[in-house]
């Protein structure tokens, strides 16, 4: 229901109401004065859109405030639950319509894979992880530059050190 799990009830309800509040501000409607239609109206499209996410209600309501939906033949200025069913009527069908060109994109063409050569896929693959490994080698190769060599120096002189500290009798 909304995400009501991971936000809770009350969560949502306010995050609802607070897109209705800024819908209200900008088109005319006293929403903030009228705190049972508030009520109603966030309760409403909680109940009516419970499989739908908080943010297609949400993003709905910022596209009817910007007028993207109209108000067709709905009295400017005034929010009714007629004109949010309608305003997410038309959301819902956009972001389908969305989501089928998405699918068709991602739709395997069947002649693909009846002509698929196996060992030209292998063959690629295989020059593709030889150019890698080489890229590989490649980077280590010049990876050992001038400041590499100053840390290398410096732990070994170090080392060295150290060492002669502990055969001298010193710390060990």
């Amino acid at each position: 229901m909304l995400q009501v799990n991971d936000y809770g009830e009350t969560n949502v309800l306010n995050l609802i109401k607070s897109a209705l509040l800024k819908l209200s501000h900008s088109i005319g409607d006293n929403l903030s004065n009228d705190k049972d239609r508030l009520d109603m109206l966030a309760t409403d499209l909680i109940e009516i859109y419970h499989y739908d996410s908080i943010e297609d209600i949400t993003e709905c309501l910022k596209k009817g405030r910007r007028g993207d939906y109209g108000f067709g033949h709905h009295k400017r200025g005034f929010i009714t639950m007629l004109l949010l069913r309608e305003w997410m009527t038309r959301h819902l069908e956009e972001k389908a319509v969305i989501r089928e060109k998405e699918i068709a994109r991602k739709k395997v063409d069947i002649k693909e894979v009846e002509n698929f050569d196996a060992k030209k896929f292998y063959e690629e693959g295989a020059k593709f992880l030889n150019a890698q490994a080489e890229r590989e080698k490649q980077k280590k190769n010049e990876g050992f530059n001038e400041r590499h060599y100053e840390e290398h120096k410096l732990a070994y002189l170090q080392s060295r050190k150290d060492n002669e500290r502990t055969s001298d009798g010193g710390e060990g």
